[in-house]
């Protein structure tokens, strides 16, 4: 957990915000798995690629809850419902945005996100 808070940290530094460009400040920022620490297997609990680091509120909460998730490097939401319309209008600002963890590295942990969700 230790590798994975400094990965945190220094991914953090380097772009001088999170992935979800909400909190520039490390209290709020929380590392998230991709795919569910539950289903991981011990190796992939210990790869540092299967988390990200994300903001505690909003966009986690909608990748958390399957509202949202990543395919080909973009924000998509996925068909969930019931939906309310502010959740609605709130996704459809994040639909087709970059997601800047995605990598070929992450590739298959948000590819399991997306096929495990959808």
């Amino acid at each position: 957990m230790k590798e994975l808070k400094q990965k945190l940290r220094k991914f953090t530094e380097n772009r001088n915000r999170n992935q979800f460009n909400n909190a520039k400040n490390l209290a709020i920022l929380i590392i998230a798995y991709i795919k569910s620490r539950n289903i991981c297997n011990r190796e992939e609990r210990q790869d540092s690629d299967v988390v990200m680091p994300v903001c505690e509120f909003d966009r986690d909460a909608l990748f958390d809850k399957e509202s949202i998730s990543v395919k080909n490097g973009r924000f998509i939401q996925l068909l969930k419902t019931p939906i309310t319309n502010e959740l609605e209008c709130y996704i459809s600002k994040l639909k087709d945005n970059v997601c800047n963890y995605y990598n070929d590295m992450t590739k298959n942990y948000f590819d399991w996100h997306y096929n495990h969700h959808k």
